[in-house]
């Protein structure tokens, strides 16, 4: 399995596994990627508690989702131990309901040793397997990207006992231990 792909597949986990937060309480599935144009496909299945009082999803899920899209494709093709955004603009163009899925193709554009450029455009679609052209939220954001070398990194990791590759042993030395 190529190092992205290793990467890829742990930031899934890692934010499947972290109980109780956003991350773990929206349902996402990595669809297709390609190494050579730094590309990343996820599927979002849509739910009643993701929409807004008209039924439409809300927007403060849809910025989440293209969040956790677009800092999977900074995490998979760079080599950051951590990815928080720092900047993020959304355009929203259409709606998308419960039943619907939300495909997002996150594009990394540029990984440097301290930003981490990427950009996204949301599709949606009633038939599982393939997403439609309907064109939901074009997007684009700015990553820090926090290596093992910025040891004066002031953020707890709270998922540190989940191996992390590359990453300090000062950095989850911070963090308290897992529950038993």
């Amino acid at each position: 399995m190529s190092r992205a792909k290793q990467r890829a597949a742990q930031f899934i986990a890692l934010r499947t596994r972290a109980e109780g937060t956003i991350n773990a309480m929206v349902e996402m599935e990595l669809v297709r990627m390609d190494e050579q144009t730094r590309t990343m496909t996820l599927k979002f299945p849509l739910r009643g508690w993701e929409m807004n009082p008209v039924g439409r999803t809300h927007g403060g899920i849809l910025c989440t989702l293209l969040d956790m899209a677009m800092g999977g494709a900074a995490y998979t093709y760079s080599e950051a131990a951590f990815t928080p955004t720092i900047q993020m603009s959304v355009n929203f163009v259409k709606g998308s309901g419960t039943g619907d899925e939300l495909w997002i193709d996150a594009v990394c554009d540029h990984s440097g040793s301290r930003m981490i450029m990427t950009r996204a455009t949301t599709s949606w679609s009633k038939v599982t397997k393939r997403a439609t052209e309907r064109l939901v939220a074009p997007s684009a954001v700015v990553i820090s990207a926090i290596s093992p070398r910025h040891s004066s990194i002031s953020w707890r990791i709270s998922w540190a006992s989940i191996p992390l590759p590359g990453i300090s042993s000062a950095l989850v030395a911070r963090s308290p231990p897992p529950a038993t």
